[in-house]
């Protein structure tokens, strides 16, 4: 998941040059393991500290990236939760 929105920010910045921004040298375009770094930080809650998105496009994708990293770990615990039940269930059968 962290991989494959860090390749849409990279794509995203060469689409809009200007998309993201960062701390070190803010007007040069970020490197790939800044992006990757930004991704990893938007999927594990600790925000956007040294590089950042500034247009509509690359905020989008951002708060896209944050929907479905909740989104994932909902369906894992739900799976997990319902593996655990279906397990349950055959015990008490067998």
């Amino acid at each position: 998941l962290a991989w494959g929105f860090a390749y849409a920010f990279l794509v995203c910045q060469a689409l809009e040059p200007g998309s993201f921004t960062g701390m070190v040298e803010p007007e040069r375009p970020r490197r790939w393991t800044e992006l990757l770094f930004l991704s990893f930080s938007t999927l594990s809650g600790t925000g956007n500290g040294d590089v950042m998105p500034l247009l509509p496009y690359a905020r989008v994708l951002v708060m896209l990236e944050q929907f479905a990293g909740v989104g994932y770990i909902a369906a894992v615990v739900s799976r997990l939760i319902a593996l655990s039940i279906v397990r349950q269930r055959g015990r008490r059968r067998g």
